[in-house]
């Protein structure tokens, strides 16, 4: 996140091309609560830093794994050993960045040897859960879009890591409010999760489209309110 002496934009949310309000927010964490696979996948993350809290290889494995299988990172082959080997090499070796400039950790992340693909999506989950959830926002193709929606620019420029870390900082502060880093992840994920479900998009979780099938009113008011508009 920024740091209190950076600059802030105070034009405020109707510089938004899509004005994001605390009800949006407030929608996807209802939302979010009735996703139990998820929810427990972010419990489970926690006690495993609790039980866990080193960066030995054989830790770093064990949550690199736990990313892996339970949060969707997508990671192929052995490709998961290297990433779990480098991240414990510089972390003990004192060679990786500072927290405080998080693009710079995840980008040594990925920079693992003998990984050919760009994991930005993994290593943003890595860092955010046994890091730093507070200045890691996830790298995710939904949060992407929805973020390109809201500040109104072509996702190209969200493709890196650095360009999706700032936009995600530009839209807090052009919002005016103050969510943590887990709840922005939560409304860009859902909301941009259900954005490609009325537009005929299937390829998304079970769970979630039941979710957004569910004929409850509480839950049909919360979508309608996730919706976003200009």
């Amino acid at each position: 996140m920024p740091s209190e002496s950076s600059p802030v934009d105070k034009m405020g949310t109707e510089s938004l091309s899509v004005p994001l309000h605390q009800s949006h927010i407030d929608a996807a964490e209802r939302l979010y609560r009735r996703l139990p696979g998820y929810t427990a996948a972010e419990q489970a993350f926690e006690e495993l830093q609790r039980a866990l809290p080193g960066y030995s290889c054989e830790i770093v494995l064990v949550k690199a794994a736990a990313v892996d299988r339970l949060y969707s990172a997508r990671v192929q082959g052995q490709a998961i050993h290297h990433l779990a080997w480098h991240i414990a090499k510089v972390r003990s070796c004192r060679c990786m960045p500072p927290v405080e400039n998080p693009v710079a950790v995840v980008e040594e992340i990925i920079k693992a040897p003998g990984v050919e693909k760009n994991y930005r999506s993994f290593a943003s989950k890595f860092a955010h859960f046994f890091i730093d959830p507070e200045r890691f926002p996830i790298y995710d193709s939904f949060c992407r879009k929805q973020l390109a929606r809201h500040l109104g620019r072509p996702m190209r420029q969200l493709k890196s890591y650095c360009g999706f870390y700032q936009a995600t900082c530009d839209l807090i502060e052009r919002s005016g409010l103050s969510p943590s880093l887990r709840e922005i992840d939560h409304y860009l994920w859902l909301a941009g999760t259900y954005h490609d479900f009325l537009a005929g998009q299937r390829k998304i979780g079970a769970e979630v489209i039941a979710l957004f099938q569910c004929k409850s009113p509480e839950v049909k008011k919360d979508l309608k309110i996730l919706r976003a508009k200009p």
